[in-house]
């Protein structure tokens, strides 16, 4: 492919900028059956999306947090969201599974 040196210039801008933003770094918290299900209340990863977030959880915490995050709400900084959510730096998601009881 030829560029001319303007081209290349700003293309090397954006892959160096790119670079040094890297993924935001998210607080993961978790309550209840999903705490006791990963074995950690709280936890940080660096991902791009809420998605992202649960993906990667999964993938740590095993099969028996999956069940439970099936069933569980997820809050990002106390607003419920969908999955597709782009994440900032510093948010943080809560996994709030259902939970019974009573007198």
């Amino acid at each position: 492919m030829n560029m001319s040196p303007t081209e290349r210039y700003l293309l090397g801008a954006v892959i160096a900028t790119a670079n040094l933003i890297g993924m935001p770094t998210v607080n993961l918290r978790l309550f209840a059956g999903a705490r006791e299900a990963a074995g950690i209340g709280t936890a940080s990863f660096e991902v791009e999306t809420l998605g992202d977030l649960m993906e990667e959880a999964v993938n740590t915490y095993g099969e028996g947090f999956s069940t439970i995050l099936n069933a569980s709400r997820v809050w990002v900084n106390g607003e419920s969201v969908d999955m597709n959510t782009v994440l900032a730096d510093g948010d943080e998601v809560a996994v709030l599974p259902p939970v019974s009881g009573g007198l």
